[in-house]
């Protein structure tokens, strides 16, 4: 519902906004951090979040899990056809 991020990241806005507005070469200095936070912070996203989701293990994933259905049908039907 409400993720605490964003209230942190309004608290760092606003104080980023209150240096710019006080000097503004401390303005410049905090934006430039600001945003050296940002690279960071979606590269690692990113970065996690494609170890996460690599083609191979997706498509390996699937096959596994047909295989598994297709064994449990089969054994469901064997199990019907000798009538236990």
């Amino acid at each position: 519902m409400f993720d605490p991020k964003w209230l942190v990241l309004g608290v760092f806005v606003a104080a980023f906004a209150l240096l710019a507005n006080y000097d503004t070469q401390l303005g410049i200095a905090a934006g430039t951090l600001l945003g050296i936070a940002a690279v960071i912070y979606f590269w690692a996203r990113l970065r996690l979040w494609m170890a996460d989701h690599e083609p191979g293990d997706t498509r390996r994933a699937m096959v596994e899990r047909f295989r598994k259905l297709t064994d449990n049908r089969r054994r469901a039907r064997d199990k019907e056809l000798s009538g236990e």
